[in-house]
């Protein structure tokens, strides 16, 4: 976490939708909170982002993907081993983010 050039990458899946499009702005904002953000705003498909984020070796994964949007949550996934992919509500991401970089030995 301390080496990563930024500590999550924010993958609003298919920006082309407004929706996703606004709660990733709206999440980039993570930034003046001390969380550093790769916001990936290219028009490529999910898995391609997720495929780079994984590659580039950032540390924490956010995806807003469609269905979870609908559902006030958003896709979290650590680059941890056995680590899952789990739902987390948008309005808890800041706080765990937050947790997650503490953890892992990174600073705010």
């Amino acid at each position: 976490m301390s080496i990563a050039p930024y500590h999550v990458a924010l993958l609003p899946c298919r920006c082309r939708s407004r929706s996703r499009r606004a709660r990733g702005e709206a999440l980039r904002g993570a930034d003046g909170a001390g969380v550093e953000v790769l916001y990936d705003d290219r028009d490529e498909r999910a898995g391609r982002e997720v495929q780079d984020a994984d590659l580039v070796g950032l540390p924490l994964r956010v995806a807003i993907g469609k269905k979870g949007l609908a559902e006030g949550k958003v896709e979290w996934k650590a680059r941890v081993p056995g680590s899952q992919v789990e739902m987390v509500a948008i309005a808890d991401l800041l706080a765990k983010v937050k947790a997650a970089i503490v953890e892992g030995g990174g600073k705010i």
